[in-house]
């Protein structure tokens, strides 16, 4: 399955539709790469391509180094190769307001991966611990980042992260708003702090601005090691998302003990869940 980058309705927002369907709303199945940080490329591709899923979300520390063209490039060939996608550029390293990570460094990277959207964490520290200054700082680098990806055909989309400024969707939305643009994104997964009202409530808020979640059943907070065992907590996220128009991607990102056997069994669960809410 080969997915081509589509128009996002009216608002200069894009997604990845299958070239080959006429457009209609589906769920894609992928995986993140940190999930198997000491495999190599080929053999995460490998896997991807046995367990059915339609893309991998390459990220920066565990594969694709910030600068590291070369590596970017192999990860783009192999996944190319195998007929799967490019689903993002997954960069840990936070955009910090005092400018020190190259921005034009990180989206040539991710325009040599041959990605769509550039996943980013915005801050080094909670949203909490900032002051006025660093918030407004922080948002501008992002600002500055979407304008950077989109002279390259680019996106980007925030992703959560406790130690940023934007841990849940309601921040990812401030954070957005504060940087004035219409064209970012979010990277969305649950919390597992809180109840699943609760972050169903915050999935809301962003559900028009969803590129793609991050799921795992792996979770010392609700007692699951498989995403069998969490199919009711994501029926109910799934379901929210259900009556929009895009396609958006889920991402495995994280299962028990880093197992090969525990990644084909969610993966399996996951494309049932993509069966089920959505056209995949």
């Amino acid at each position: 399955m080969l997915y081509a980058i589509g128009a996002r309705r009216n608002r200069c927002l894009t997604a990845f539709t299958p070239a080959s369907e006429t457009a209609f709303r589906m769920i894609l199945p992928g995986l993140s790469s940190d999930t198997f940080r000491n495999l190599a490329p080929k053999r995460i591709v490998e896997l991807v391509q046995a367990a059915g899923l339609g893309g991998i979300e390459w990220q920066d520390e565990s594969h694709c180094p910030v600068g590291n063209l070369d590596a970017a490039a192999r990860a783009r060939n192999v996944t190319e190769e195998a007929g799967l996608a490019v689903i993002s550029y997954a960069v840990d390293v936070p955009i910090t307001s005092d400018g020190r990570n190259d921005l034009a460094v990180i989206v040539r990277t991710a325009a040599e991966l041959g990605a769509g959207a550039i996943r980013v964490r915005a801050g080094d520290r909670p949203l909490e611990e900032a002051d006025e200054e660093e918030r407004d700082g922080v948002a501008a680098r992002v600002s500055e980042c979407v304008d950077r990806a989109e002279a390259l055909g680019l996106m980007v989309a925030v992703g959560l992260n406790t130690y940023s400024h934007a841990a849940t969707g309601s921040q990812a939305f401030e954070l957005l708003q504060r940087a004035g643009t219409s064209t970012a994104q979010v990277f969305w997964h649950p919390s597992e702090q809180t109840e699943v009202e609760t972050d169903a409530g915050d999935l809301e808020l962003v559900s028009e601005l969803v590129l793609g979640l991050h799921a795992s059943g792996v979770s010392r907070t609700i007692g699951t090691s498989m995403l069998s065992e969490a199919t009711d907590r994501w029926a109910r996220y799934l379901a929210i998302l259900s009556n929009h128009d895009d396609d958006f991607w889920v991402c495995l990102r994280g299962v028990e003990d880093a197992s090969v056997d525990a990644f084909y069994r969610d993966a399996q669960t996951l494309r049932l869940l993509a069966r089920k809410y959505g056209g995949e």
